[in-house]
């Protein structure tokens, strides 16, 4: 849904609002750039620049060519042995029929720990992303009473300029499985944190949704 709102002769609103079912957060961020683009050259009498970006029947294409392909293929392999190595299947049908309790927690992060963070991170010769994954699995593994922590990675899923000036529904997860138990220590974690995501994201094409169904 888009609309124009005009609440002043010179004060307008623009409301938009779409399904994540049609669109990510990478996309919509891509799309209100280009109409920023398009409204700046037309208010200044310029032409606007051409969209470099791919159309939905190109989106789909594209996806179609993917589940067609071999890479396709691997990806399910790899999935199916990635979570047949967890001790609980990612988010499956007999877990999700269970009455869990959910575990919310907030806080934002001081200016302090946040340099201490990026020291470990330095120190470790990674991101500080990277470093967050350890932390969340460990975190997981004390909450569930199991020896691995798992936890699901947001991945934008655009590998191509097109891509990330495209519309679309794109954006994926990527389950990153460790193991926190003893000995594990935490520049062990975050290696194997960083040697998880670089692996997995190599397939990261391959629907979450896709990797629940067939663990």
């Amino acid at each position: 849904l888009w609309a124009l709102i005009k609440v002043g002769p010179d004060h307008y609103f623009w409301y938009v609002r779409s399904h994540h079912a049609v669109i990510d957060g990478y996309g919509g961020l891509a799309i209100t750039a280009r109409i920023a683009d398009y409204y700046s050259a037309t208010i200044q009498g310029k032409e606007p620049a051409p969209y470099r970006g791919l159309s939905v029947p190109e989106l789909i294409t594209l996806e179609q060519e993917y589940t067609n392909s071999e890479d396709f293929g691997r990806d399910r392999v790899y999935w199916a042995e990635r979570t047949a190595e967890l001790e609980i299947a990612v988010h499956s049908r007999e877990t999700e029929t269970r009455s869990t309790l959910e575990h919310r927690a907030e806080a934002a992060l001081s200016a302090e720990l946040g340099v201490r963070l990026d020291a470990v991170a330095e120190t470790a010769g990674t991101s500080i992303a990277r470093v967050l994954t350890a932390a969340l699995c460990g975190f997981e593994s004390v909450l569930s009473g199991q020896d691995t922590g798992t936890v699901a990675l947001a991945v934008a899923g655009r590998r191509t300029t097109a891509l990330k000036l495209s519309g679309g529904m794109i954006s994926n997860a990527i389950p990153i499985g460790l193991y926190c138990g003893y000995p594990a220590t935490r520049d062990g974690l975050i290696e194997a944190a960083a040697s998880a995501v670089s692996s997995n994201l190599r397939h990261a094409r391959y629907r979450f949704e896709d990797i629940r169904r067939d663990a």
